[in-house]
């Protein structure tokens, strides 16, 4: 229990540090990779279905590197979406929603905000 403390302690010590800019913005783009990775296994699973054009089969292999049955690439499939074979509509979905999310987030990052009235 007394672990638990420390650790809850440190990573509140540890966050408090970080400047919030900085913050929002790496999470923001942990959310759009897990957002992207959520759409590439849609299409995926659309494509298995043969309700969208799967755009070609195992556009490559690297199940050598990082296997879909181990505990890592469980994880990063998971989080980012990860296919040690990857369809060809998985590929594009996932570049493409990760794109419009980020200029998405640009977009409205450096909109200009009304100023207060007097």
């Amino acid at each position: 229990m007394l672990g638990g403390a420390a650790l809850s302690y440190a990573l509140y010590r540890g966050l408090i540090i970080i400047p919030l800019r900085h913050l929002f913005a790496v999470t923001n783009i942990l959310v759009s990779i897990l957002a992207a990775g959520m759409a590439s296994q849609a299409a995926a699973l659309l494509a298995s279905d043969d309700l969208i054009p799967a755009l070609g089969y195992d556009i490559w292999d690297t199940s050598w590197l990082l296997s879909d049955g181990s505990l890592a690439g469980r994880t990063a499939k998971a989080l980012a979406g990860y296919t040690d074979r990857p369809t060809g509509v998985q590929i594009l979905v996932w570049g493409l929603t990760l794109a419009c999310l980020l200029v998405a987030e640009r977009f409205v990052r450096t909109r200009p905000h009304p100023s207060p009235s007097p």
